[in-house]
């Protein structure tokens, strides 16, 4: 069974998520009406950048499915500066290019 799992991370000035002046509680309120609608991935997955920058920056917009088996992130929604990009996938685990370089300076 694989298990998948979003996360939204936005950073704002003094480290806090600082969503536009709408309430919090209605903007989670209508994002998970907005969600709940679409029945493609491509129509849910427009559906989730639209909702979240309607409440938060999203200048850089990265959704990406985390594979536990392979250790491997795929890019299902990238828009930067409203252009939407090509998705692709990066190795995320022990094979991960950062994580090679970390245990080759520890040495």
């Amino acid at each position: 069974m694989t298990t998948t799992t979003l996360r939204l991370t936005a950073e704002a000035a003094g480290g806090e998520l600082a969503l536009r002046p709408r309430n919090r509680l209605a903007a989670l309120a209508a994002a998970s009406q907005a969600i709940a609608g679409p029945r493609d991935l491509a129509t849910l997955l427009a559906t989730i950048y639209r909702e979240t920058a309607g409440a938060v920056d999203a200048t850089i917009f990265v959704l990406g499915l985390y594979d536990q088996a392979s250790e491997t992130v795929h890019v299902v929604k990238q828009v930067i500066s409203g252009v939407e990009r090509p998705g692709g996938s990066f190795p995320l685990g022990a094979a991960s290019p950062a994580r090679r370089s970390a245990a080759a300076s520890r040495g």
